[in-house]
């Protein structure tokens, strides 16, 4: 087996590249995991983007129609909905 200082010198730092990108890769599943599945907010329906996300809500806050959303998400899902990951919305 060769040791990193036998390989070529473009190898090496191609490695540290993909080092880099499985680590990444590797964080940010766990994040997800995290704010998908062990959330104390996971009980709550909502969207699937609305458990790992907040780009979502900002898109349709951005276009103006968070009023009609929200109620079609309340219609779809109940009363209290997941809107991001550490946010519900309750309908009164």
């Amino acid at each position: 087996m060769a040791s990193e200082t036998q390989l070529p010198k473009h190898w090496r730092s191609k490695m540290h590249y993909q080092v880099l990108f499985l680590v990444t890769t590797i964080v940010v599943c766990i994040v997800l995991i995290k704010r998908w599945l062990l959330s104390p907010l996971s009980k709550y329906p909502g969207p699937f983007l609305a458990s790992i996300s907040r780009l979502w809500y900002t898109y349709i806050n951005w276009r103006g129609t968070q009023h009609e959303v929200l109620q079609r998400l309340h219609v779809k899902y109940g009363d209290i909905i997941r809107v991001a990951p550490n946010e519900v919305c309750v309908h009164a």
